[in-house]
């Protein structure tokens, strides 16, 4: 069994072929290629999307729901996603329901402005908050996820959270971060460059 094959090398892949050559030896091996991230590391989608190309005849089982976004994270994500031709396509679907907009983004003219730009968002998102004109989640917040390439970006978050934190949970995440389900990842447990 091979899990996180997307993200597996052809080292990697000529390894697993050679280990299941003889008979009665089968290979299951779980990923997805639109969480692909270690081309850094070596790593070569095609391995994953040309599966049969590498292993011969297999059975390709596809997970398309989630729960861990609503259906529009979905959408904006697989809309992204499927520009590329090479992924494997699928259409993603959820019951998570949605509360509030899913996705919203906004950008400066310089990233001198961008601290006090995502600080100002975040006030005003709890004042709507406080005032009622913004829906809270589950546990009376909003969350808000500021994410970054690098740790680095992490400058960006809101300080002096004590004007905000009884109404929206902010948390920092670098675009690579495993699960955005889990607010304290800081890091990935992938790279080192994050």
């Amino acid at each position: 069994m091979a899990d996180e094959f997307q993200d597996a090398s052809r080292a990697r892949a000529r390894l697993c072929r050679a280990l299941v050559q003889k008979p009665g030896r089968y290979l299951f091996a779980v990923g997805d290629d639109w969480q692909a991230i270690n081309r850094f590391a070596g790593a070569d989608v095609s391995v994953m999307t040309g599966f049969r190309e590498w292993f011969g005849h297999g059975q390709v089982l596809k997970l398309e729901q989630t729960f861990r976004c609503p259906q529009a994270l979905c959408d904006v994500s697989s809309q992204f996603v499927s520009k590329n031709p090479a992924q494997i396509s699928k259409r993603v679907s959820s019951v998570t329901p949605t509360v509030g907009p899913a996705l919203q983004a906004f950008q400066v003219d310089n990233r001198d402005k961008l601290a006090d730009a995502i600080d100002r968002f975040v006030v005003r998102l709890a004042e709507g908050v406080k005032d009622g004109t913004i829906l809270p989640g589950r546990n009376g917040k909003i969350s808000v996820y500021v994410l970054g390439r690098y740790n680095a970006d992490r400058q960006y978050s809101p300080t002096g959270k004590a004007r905000f934190e009884r109404w929206v949970d902010v948390s920092f995440l670098t675009i690579h971060a495993p699960r955005a389900t889990r607010p304290t990842t800081s890091s990935c447990r992938r790279c080192s460059a994050c």
